[in-house]
């Protein structure tokens, strides 16, 4: 955590008594979760094809972070979204920066790569571009960062395990026939890849993945809706709202109640119809006299 990146911070922080610093650190930490909340608001506004408001909330995020000047490059610091060492080590080896490294502590890259996926949405494709620049600036080389930044575990149901299994299996057996061939890149143990090794791009999964929804004879969706799907279809089998929050990567169990709320509400109505459908068939068989 470097908020105190700027030459005016760094000079404030190192006033704070050293037994102070951490916990300090960690109100920061708190204080700035704020946009979190934003930025799956807007995943949902997006998921709902409600655009223009989700627009809105995006430009409003941005606005407010920008404003808060934090993370401005000066004379002796550069300022990126680091999601791990190997991330600036490879800046480090490409760019030979002359300035020292600081970490934002928003992920700006992803707020803009947000942005970027909206503005396209929305065809504006000039500023979805620059968009997408900006958030390669913060991370040139970021690759699949999970949502916070934070990692978690899940436990797949045993039909995911198998599928996933049978496809290790089956990319081992092509990393053998490639032999030297075989080319990892950047980005090593890739659960899916080309034939090669070598990463897929999003345009390769995007079609890979509307070629699978008309096989199905659905209709066109993002691959993020799939999200949602999850989220709703674990609602639907009795999962507990506290562990669809661990697996979804919410800030809490609240914020999925929130945001799956409609689809409890239909649950209950629809127990309303079945104790409704049993009263009546009771009645039936007393011959109406309950």
């Amino acid at each position: 955590m470097n908020w105190h990146g700027s030459a005016c911070g760094r000079l404030l922080f190192k006033c704070i008594p050293e037994d102070e610093k951490a916990e300090f650190e960690q109100a920061i930490n708190n204080d700035m979760s704020w946009h979190e909340s934003i930025l799956e608001e807007v995943r949902f506004k997006m998921h709902q094809k409600k655009f223009d408001e989700a627009l809105v909330l995006m430009e409003n995020l941005i606005k407010r972070i920008e404003d808060l000047l934090m993370f401005t490059d000066d004379k002796v610091s550069e300022y990126h979204c680091f999601n791990e060492f190997f991330e600036e080590a490879l800046y480090r080896q490409y760019n030979h920066p002359e300035r020292d490294l600081r970490q934002a502590t928003f992920h700006l890259d992803e707020i803009y790569l947000l942005y970027g996926s909206l503005l396209i949405d929305l065809r504006r494709i000039d500023d979805a571009r620059a968009a997408l620049e900006t958030a390669m600036h913060w991370n040139p080389f970021a690759f699949g960062t999970l949502k916070n930044g934070k990692t978690r575990s899940i436990n797949p149901a045993p039909f995911v395990l198998e599928t996933l299994k049978a496809h290790k299996e089956y990319q081992e057996e092509q990393k053998r026939m490639a032999g030297d061939l075989w080319d990892e890149g950047k980005f090593p143990n890739l659960v899916f890849t080309h034939a090669d090794g070598s990463h897929l791009s999003q345009p390769t999964i995007w079609k890979a993945f509307q070629k699978a929804l008309e096989d199905a004879g659905l209709d066109h969706h993002r691959l993020h809706d799939c999200r949602h799907t999850f989220a709703v279809n674990s609602i639907r089998a009795g999962d507990d709202i506290k562990t669809i929050q661990e697996n979804m990567g919410h800030y809490s169990a609240a914020f999925t109640l929130d945001r799956y709320g409609h689809v409890t509400e239909t649950m209950r109505q629809e127990s309303a119809n079945r104790m409704q459908a049993f009263i009546q068939g009771m009645a039936e068989k007393d011959g109406g006299k309950t």
